[in-house]
């Protein structure tokens, strides 16, 4: 996997501040681009989703982008319940 970042099972309030953490660290300085695997998400909700969606929004305005990689079905479907297909680029 190129350099980024890994999400565990349960992609929840309880677990942001790390990861927000973790991202912040990423992108800091000169740094457009992010990879963010996905496959081992086995919960999701909606504060986790505005957490890309805000990182998205970042790497957007440093000229970069986001890549979300191996998006399971609880993502995916969370997502279009949502509106937010502009993640998954469906």
């Amino acid at each position: 996997m190129a350099k980024g970042i890994e999400i565990g099972a349960i992609f929840c309030a309880t677990e942001l501040d790390d990861i927000a953490k973790k991202i912040k660290s990423e992108l800091s300085g000169k740094k457009k681009n992010l990879t963010i695997e996905l496959a081992k998400v086995e919960r999701v909700d909606t504060l986790a989703l505005q957490l890309l969606v805000s990182t998205q929004n970042t790497c957007i305005e440093k000229g970069g982008t986001l890549t979300l990689k191996n998006i399971p079905e609880v993502v995916t479907s969370t997502v279009e319940l949502l509106g937010l297909s502009v993640l998954t680029n469906e």
